[in-house]
C-alpha cells in the first residue's frame, strides 16, 4: 500500500473547477510515479550478503630452498613477541551485527503498515505505520516503532523489524483478483472549464511547481491515496487505489475508490522493472494512459498530464 500528499488546495483560495481539474492531473501523475516505483522493488526480494576478497595464498617458486631456521629476530619482533603474551589482558572483540534478512517470521505486535515509498536501497525509504489505535506515523529506517521495535528495512510489499535480538516482518494488506471479463470502454478525459480568473491560474502555476518537488520527493504523497497490491497465484497484478482523503480530487481524476490499475502507457504493472527510465519519460509526458479493471469491467484513463 502506497500512500500520498495531504490536500494541495492553498489556504484561503477557493478551488475553480478548471483548477480541480489540474489538480486531479497531477495526482494521477503522481500515483503512476510511486506506482511504478514500489513495483519496480518487488524484485529485491532477496539480500545477497557482501562477500570478503580472498586472501592470498603463498605460492613456492620450483627449486628455491629455504633455511630450515629462521634468521635472529629484530628488536621489533621480540616487542611483538611480548605483546603476543597479553600480559595486560586480552581484548575482547566487539560483537558483529547480524544481517538484516529479506524475509523473517510475522510480527506479532499490534502494528498496520499503511503505505510505503521504496528506493532501491531497502535502508532507505518511508514506511507509514500505525498502531493498535491507528495512530499513524511516518518512520525511517533505524526509528523506534510502538512495541519496542525498531525499523531495520523497507521494501515494496514489506517492512522488516528487529525485537529483542530477532527479525521480525510486517506486511502490507493484500488483496485477491478474481478473473474479470474484458469490456472495452472509451478512455475517459476530464476536460478544463473555459474563463478560469488569474486566481485560478495562480494556482495551476503552484501546481506546476509542486509537480517538481513531488517527483523527487514522493514521501510527501503518504496520506492522501492508499495503493494495495493486487496478487493472483502468487503474482503482482496490480494496485487497488482509493482515496484517504480528497475523495472529489480522486473523481475528478477519473479514478473511483477500488479501481485495479494494470497498466501503465500500455505496460503491464508486473513487467515494470526500470523504474527510473519510466520517472524519466513521466517527468516528460504530456499525457499518460492508465489500464484499469473497474467492477468486472477492463477500460483505459487517459489524462493529461503537462504543468
Amino acid at each position: 500500500m502506497l500512500t500520498f500528499s495531504r490536500s494541495i488546495f492553498l489556504s484561503g483560495i477557493p478551488p475553480h473547477p478548471a483548477v480541480v481539474a489540474r489538480l486531479g492531473q497531477g495526482l494521477m501523475l503522481m500515483l503512476v510515479v510511486l506506482l511504478a516505483w514500489s513495483l519496480a522493488q518487488l524484485t529485491w526480494a532477496v539480500l545477497v550478503p557482501a562477500t570478503s576478497p580472498s586472501m592470498p595464498v603463498a605460492m613456492q617458486v620450483p627449486g628455491e630452498r629455504f633455511p630450515a631456521t629462521a634468521p635472529p629476530a629484530d628488536p621489533g619482533q621480540r616487542l611483538a613477541s611480548v605483546a603476543d603474551l597479553h600480559l595486560f589482558g586480552q581484548a575482547q572483540a566487539l560483537p558483529q551485527t547480524p544481517a538484516v534478512p529479506a524475509q523473517a517470521p510475522e510480527t506479532r505486535l499490534q502494528l498496520s503498515l499503511k503505505g510505503v515509498v521504496t528506493t532501491p536501497d531497502p535502508a532507505q525509504g518511508v514506511a507509514l505505520i500505525a498502531d493498535a489505535q491507528d495512530n499513524e506515523r511516518h518512520y525511517r529506517v533505524g526509528a523506534q516503532l510502538p512495541g519496542g521495535a525498531r525499523l531495520e528495512q523497507i521494501f515494496a510489499d514489506r517492512v522488516i523489524l528487529s525485537r529483542g535480538g530477532s527479525f521480525e516482518m510486517l506486511r502490507l494488506p493484500r488483496e485477491t483478483l478474481e478473473t474479470t471479463a474484458v469490456v472495452p470502454v472509451r478512455p475517459i478525459a476530464p476536460t478544463i472549464a473555459r474563463g478560469a480568473s488569474q486566481r485560478d491560474e495562480t494556482l495551476a502555476s503552484t501546481l506546476a511547481e509542486r509537480r517538481a518537488i513531488w517527483l523527487q520527493e514522493p514521501a510527501r504523497f503518504m496520506d492522501s491515496i492508499r495503493a494495495r497490491p493486487v496478487m493472483v497465484q502468487g503474482e503482482i497484478r496490480g494496485f487497488t487505489v482509493s482515496p484517504r482523503r480528497d475523495p472529489a480530487l480522486f473523481r475528478q481524476a477519473g479514478l473511483r475508490p477500488g479501481d485495479v490499475v494494470t497498466g501503465i502507457n500500455g505496460t503491464p504493472v508486473s513487467a515494470i522493472t526500470d523504474p527510473q527510465a519510466l520517472l524519466t519519460q513521466l517527468a516528460q509526458a504530456t499525457e499518460i494512459r492508465l489500464d484499469l479493471e473497474r467492477q468486472g469491467r477492463t477500460l483505459s484513463l487517459t489524462l493529461p498530464v503537462g504543468p
